[in-house]
């Protein structure tokens, strides 16, 4: 059974350090590829914390693949190999003349950070997807909601990590910003107040 300090008193939310500290075991090879991790009823009650304490912890260890989960089984320790593959650093010839220093900060709201993207879970998900039987809905048009499972995935997001209760619903899916905020005017009409989740794309 996992056994870990928790510190009440600490910046840092009890599910995050949970997080952290089972990432650091697996990173460490404490934890090996394939091993099963307690059931988040036992961790729980071991650590004695809230179950959705270890749930959000959980569900930010496979979002970032160093967990999988089994239906009706369990979770998994990943083979973090090619994940850690991707996080290092590039290794650059020497250069022979002098280099040039350029610092560039990119403020532009609605780019998406590259470095930060993670590559490999996307890549893994994207063939998971395309192996499936049901290769022959991927090319169908979306509903015009948006897909329901992308829907769902979005508010049970919301519901772990923000506390929102949204439902499926009432998210509605676009192709871009400016375009479902020009919906919402038109829907809603012009004479009212918006807000927007800041930082933001306005």
């Amino acid at each position: 059974m996992l056994t870990y300090n928790i510190d009440n008193s600490s910046r840092y939310p009890l599910y995050e350090q949970i997080y952290m500290k089972i990432k650091k075991d697996i990173s460490d090879g404490k934890l090996i590829t394939g091993e099963k991790l307690p059931s988040k009823r036992e961790l729980a009650k071991h650590l004695q914390i809230s179950i959705i304490t270890v749930e959000n912890a959980y569900a930010q260890l496979l979002a970032e693949g160093y967990i999988y989960s089994q239906e009706k089984k369990g979770y998994y320790i990943s083979d973090i190999t090619k994940v850690m593959y991707s996080q290092m650093p590039e290794k650059k010839c020497q250069q022979i003349a002098k280099e040039r220093k350029e610092y560039f900060i990119d403020f532009v709201s609605n780019a998406i950070d590259v470095q930060g993207f993670p590559i490999t879970i996307w890549s893994r998900l994207v063939r998971e997807i395309l192996s499936k039987e049901n290769q022959k809905n991927i090319l169908r048009s979306a509903p015009s909601q948006g897909l329901y499972e992308l829907r769902e995935a979005i508010s049970k997001h919301l519901y772990q990590f923000r506390g929102m209760d949204v439902k499926p619903d009432n998210i509605v899916i676009g192709s871009g910003t400016e375009y479902l905020y020009n919906l919402l005017i038109q829907l809603l009409g012009n004479d009212l107040v918006f807000a927007v989740e800041d930082p933001g794309y306005a």
